[in-house]
């Protein structure tokens, strides 16, 4: 049974932490403006204004532990993950999922942040929010769908943009629980207690700086592990700067008995939709459609 959280709205008090890397000062005052604008008031974490430790945050133990405050903190309308880098995972052994379970509230990130946003929604049935972090540039598009899903919690057939080079790569439908994110930090979770689900489930998949041969190894991994036989649909998001990896799609996915669509507007482009892990879903690979079935907030 997935727990839906309290809708965001104007006046709402977000709290940002820092579970990975360092963001910089001036990257967090724009974030701060930007969100503010929105009508938002804006809690900063401990963790983002501590000194970085090495290319973290802050230590593992402060950062897990800012989380939890912010979850636990009965002021706090909704968590966002200052930006992305490293580190996450390193914490998920850390979390108090009980604290975070008895306190529901939208949590906001990507990248990174995958490792997070998989864990606490298996863990706890919470449903958590694939999208930007504080400091993410947010074009039209991306702050449409970021308001449509923590704030109006509307439904229905996402919107792709005549230049997004959608794409149908194995034809079907499907439908299911969205589950997914950063394809690193997903493999990086396999043989772990977070390792992801993906048994009838729709999958989604993005990445950034990885060369063709990486991409290629990665979604090996997922196969002989079984995570894409077990999947009812793939999605395929941005492939940020990894060069030509059509040819690895195919040649990797193309085996597959379940719909494949290629659907760059999530991941590390321009366009970044928000997509809420653990609620149900549709797809239709040939007619490009992704359809979100119900609100992921209330």
């Amino acid at each position: 049974m997935n727990i839906k959280p309290q809708r965001l709205c104007k006046g709402s008090r977000i709290g940002v932490v820092a579970p990975a890397g360092h963001a910089e000062e001036d990257e967090v005052r724009a974030g701060v403006e930007f969100f503010e604008s929105l009508g938002f008031e804006v809690i900063l974490g401990a963790s983002v204004k501590a000194a970085p430790h090495g290319y973290l945050a802050a230590n593992d133990e402060f950062r897990a532990w800012d989380i939890e405050r912010m979850f636990m903190d009965s002021t706090i309308d909704g968590v966002i993950a200052v930006r992305g880098g490293y580190g996450s995972t390193r914490i998920t052994g850390m979390l108090d999922y009980g604290k975070i379970e008895a306190n529901p509230k939208p949590f906001i990130g990507y990248s990174d942040i995958t490792a997070l946003l998989t864990a606490i929604q298996s863990v706890t049935g919470l449903v958590t929010f694939h999208g930007p972090n504080l400091t993410s540039p947010m074009n039209d598009y991306t702050l449409r769908h970021f308001k449509a899903q923590l704030m109006e919690g509307v439904a229905g057939v996402i919107d792709i943009p005549e230049d997004a080079a959608a794409r149908c790569m194995k034809p079907g439908r499907a439908e299911g629980r969205l589950v997914g994110g950063n394809l690193s930090l997903i493999c990086a979770g396999l043989g772990t207690p977070y390792e992801i689900d993906t048994f009838n489930r729709i999958l989604f998949l993005e990445d950034v700086n990885e060369q063709p041969y990486r991409i290629d190894r990665m979604l090996t991994q997922l196969k002989y592990s079984g995570k894409l036989e077990k999947a009812c649909g793939i999605l395929l998001g941005s492939f940020t700067d990894c060069g030509d990896v059509e040819p690895v799609f195919d040649d990797v996915l193309s085996q597959l008995e379940s719909p494949v669509l290629q659907l760059p507007v999530f991941g590390h482009g321009a366009d970044k939709l928000t997509i809420p892990e653990g609620i149900m879903a549709g797809m239709d690979s040939e007619r490009l459609i992704l359809d979100i079935k119900e609100a992921a907030v209330i």
